[in-house]
This record gives C-alpha cells, structure tokens and sequence, in this order.
C-alpha cells in the first residue's frame, strides 16, 4: 500500500496525481472529503467496483454516490439537470450536497446506479476535486469504513478499517466535517430528501 501524505493547505499535486493513476490502473484510493474520508474507485471499471464492495462489505444492490471535478461533467452523466437542481448547484456546489440524477443510458456499471437514477456532488475539497480531475473521471465517494460501522475521519481509522488491503490512502489530516453528504433526489418534484447530513433541511 501506498501512503501519501497531502498538506491540505499547500498540497503536493504529485502525490494527488500518483494516487489518480492508482485509481486509472484499477486500484482503491482512500481519500479526505469535504466531510469524511471516501474510497475511490473508477466507477466504469467493474472489477475495480467488486473489488470495493468485496473491501467494505458493502450490499451490491445499494449504488455508490460518485464524485466530480467540475460541475460541466454533471451534462456527461445525466439525462437532465431540471430548474430546482441547477439552483442547488449554485447555492451549495462545491459541497457537502449530493443530488440524485436520472442517469445517462448506458453510462455506467448498475453499481453506482439506482431505478436509473445516479448521486453526483462536486465537493469543496480541493484534494477530491483535483483528484477527479487529474484522473480525468468521476469518482466513487464511499464512506471509508466497513458496512454500517462509523465512517473514518482521518487517514488512521481508514487504516485501522482496511489495513494493506488498500492500494493507496491520501492523508490530508483530519477529515474536515463529522457528517456525511446530505443526499437530495431532484428527479422528484419537490425534491425529496434520502438522507439528512451535513447541509441541514429543508433549504
């Protein structure tokens, strides 16, 4: 396992780019947020996709949100960015909001979606953005942590989790937030709450 150390304030684009590259060639990269740490994955690779439920014990029927780099890429994988979401995006993108999408026809593997529908977020984190970026590709943002037990919020608990199962963890410190992303689905008129995290409702 690769351990990279990252200054969140100054960081080291080397050590982000290595870590993209791990994701490019397949592998599972252990990352800070905007709120907790992710484990990320090329979302259109689908034994890098078993090899992450395998790691996290994670039921395969339950999608995995993705991340982006710009909010542009949002047009690449959706079918349709109605009025309420692109309102959203202005207010809370970058951020701790994931919005819930009609996904584009054949895009991507049935893991990281759901009854044809995608979570995407472009996050405030300049680490997790430039990692999407640099990777040229959205990126799976699961919690790093077993199914169920309390998401990591440093690069340790993501080590105590998966140990040298992973294949590389990015360490920017202390995860910023405590919270995982608030998950809205704007396929429904008026959106419709999944899941409460860190960005409070209702708006």
């Amino acid at each position: 396992m690769l351990y990279l150390k990252v200054d969140p304030q100054q960081y080291d684009e080397a050590a982000i780019s290595q870590a993209a590259e791990i994701i490019l060639r397949g592998g599972i990269v252990a990352f800070p947020t905007d709120t907790i740490y992710a484990l990320g994955v090329d979302p259109y690779n689908q034994q890098a996709l078993m090899k992450l439920y395998e790691l996290k014990q994670r039921p395969l029927g339950k999608p995995l949100p993705l991340l982006i780099g710009r909010r542009e890429q949002v047009g690449e994988l959706v079918t349709e960015a109605p009025e309420a979401a692109q309102k959203l995006m202005g207010r809370f993108w970058p951020g701790p909001l994931t919005l819930v999408f009609h996904s584009g026809e054949g895009l991507l593997h049935s893991q990281v979606t759901a009854e044809g529908k995608i979570g995407l977020r472009l996050p405030a984190s300049k680490i997790a953005r430039r990692l999407c970026q640099l990777s040229g590709l959205p990126i799976t943002a699961s919690s790093a942590n077993l199914a169920g037990q309390p998401g990591s919020l440093s690069a340790s608990q993501v080590y105590k989790y998966f140990a040298e199962k992973l294949d590389a963890i990015l360490d920017a410190g202390p995860a910023p937030g405590s919270q995982v992303s608030t998950v809205l689905d704007v396929t429904e008129r008026p959106p419709r709450i999944l899941r409460a995290g860190a960005i409070k409702l209702p708006l």
